[in-house]
């Protein structure tokens, strides 16, 4: 089968990394062509909240440029070293759904991670000592509808959600015209899995005749699926030098100095 996975995973984060790497390698072992679909909004691809703010600061990078964002640059050599099939920088649900199927998928996973989200106006709103409060912009791909509720295509290819994460997104905040096109969506989704219990309730809080199971995140299955690419104890200590008796140290983020 010719297969789209949908999710987040070119990004600086080691756990979508992972959680794309498990799932395509599951997946081509069990034979299917697999592409990576990049769903990526406008606003989030400029990394600005505002069209004039994004244009001020490209100016003053052109007189004074920011260094290059290392971490960034090698989680995405290592997404691009371990899943060759891409597509990448599509910006919207049309986007999307015109290269599905002018590419003739038999089917779309979504997920796994926090793909199912939605954040109402009013529950954005922040707090601080410095201004009385302000609504925090939120991007897109945290708004309902988008491609990642399969929006666009999931009423016309067969189509999964695979340990999906609403991220503690508000639902009882969810006003009940949000909840009706929730569920005329998910309705028409063949399989849904979630990896957490808010998740389902959000789901089930939209529509009651869902059939929502909960599944761990594939990275739990990283082993299983990648088989001798993932390298065994020895090598892993021999590479780092790494005795056999051993103390893992966590440093926190802020480090106070005591005087004896």
């Amino acid at each position: 089968m010719r297969i789209a996975v949908l999710t987040y995973y070119r990004v600086a984060n080691f756990g979508a990394n992972l959680q794309a790497l498990s799932t395509y390698a599951y997946l081509k072992k069990e034979g299917h062509d697999v592409e990576f679909i990049e769903y990526v909004s406008k606003m989030t691809q400029r990394g600005y909240k505002n069209f004039l703010l994004y244009y001020l600061t490209k100016i003053y990078r052109f007189f004074s440029p920011r260094p290059e964002n290392l971490q960034e640059k090698e989680h995405i050599r290592f997404v691009d070293d371990v899943i060759p099939n891409q597509k990448l920088n599509l910006h919207s649900s049309k986007e999307v759904r015109e290269y599905l199927l002018g590419n003739k998928f038999d089917g779309v996973i979504i997920g796994s991670d926090a793909v199912t989200q939605h954040w109402p106006v009013f529950s954005t709103m922040k707090l601080s000592l410095k201004r009385p409060y302000w609504f925090e912009p939120i991007q897109p791909e945290r708004k309902f509808p988008n491609p990642f509720w399969g929006d666009g295509f999931c009423r016309d290819i067969p189509t999964a959600m695979m340990s999906v994460s609403s991220q503690n997104s508000p639902y009882k905040k969810f006003s009940s015209i949000t909840k009706r096109r929730i569920s005329s969506l998910l309705k028409d989704v063949r399989f849904i899995s979630v990896r957490d219990s808010w998740t389902k309730n959000m789901m089930l809080s939209c529509d009651a005749d869902l059939n929502i199971t909960i599944t761990p995140d594939p990275v739990f299955a990283l082993n299983q699926n990648l088989g001798d690419m993932i390298p065994n104890e020895k090598t892993v200590r021999e590479k780092f030098g790494i005795c056999n008796n051993y103390v893992l140290i966590g440093l926190r983020k802020q480090v106070f100095s005591v005087d004896f």
